[in-house]
């Protein structure tokens, strides 16, 4: 719940096929913490891929932290109706803390890959988005954020890739990919 009358609520999207757009999420929700905010975190399409923030974040007190299919193989790997059914609970979840009205900020990470696939019912996340409280923060990443959600949101990050270590043979390390 937010105290603040003067606080308004935003829809926020980070998109791009740049590295960040979870990290930047993330670090919204540590700054919400600082000032003893409530935060929802909805995790979808991450294949059963285990991070070092989600230890961290789901200890906090402040923080729910929710991961849609933690066992599950990556999007492309599953059915079209696994991948609708993952969708759903995801936006389940973003109505009942919607209808609470306990959380000034909830991250909905990496369901722009779903809704770009057409996975997610977007008149559904539309109506969500525009029923929630004033005070409320909704913030929506991954890659290939539609034009349509992008036109709805206050504010649109793109995080484009310009070199990434993978194209020097790198892989993925700890603490600094996951």
């Amino acid at each position: 719940m937010n105290d603040d009358k003067l606080h308004h609520g935003l829809v926020m999207v980070y998109t791009g096929n740049g590295k960040g757009k979870t990290t930047a999420a993330m670090g919204m929700a540590v700054r919400a913490v600082g000032w003893k905010q409530k935060v929802l975190i909805i995790q979808f399409a991450k294949g059963g891929w285990k991070s070092g923030e989600q230890d961290v974040l789901s200890s906090l007190d402040e923080v729910s932290l929710v991961t849609l299919e933690e066992d599950a193989t990556w999007i492309e790997d599953r059915s079209d109706d696994e991948n609708r059914a993952e969708a759903t609970r995801g936006l389940d979840f973003l109505e009942n803390s919607i209808s609470a009205k306990e959380c000034n900020l909830v991250i909905l990470d990496e369901i722009n890959v779903l809704l770009s696939k057409g996975f997610v019912d977007f008149s559904r996340l539309k109506r969500l988005l525009s029923e929630r409280p004033e005070w409320m923060t909704v913030i929506l990443t991954g890659r290939g954020a539609t034009e349509e959600l992008c036109g709805l949101a206050d504010l649109v990050s793109e995080v484009i890739e310009i070199k990434h270590p993978f194209q020097a043979g790198i892989s993925a390390q700890k603490g600094i990919d996951f």
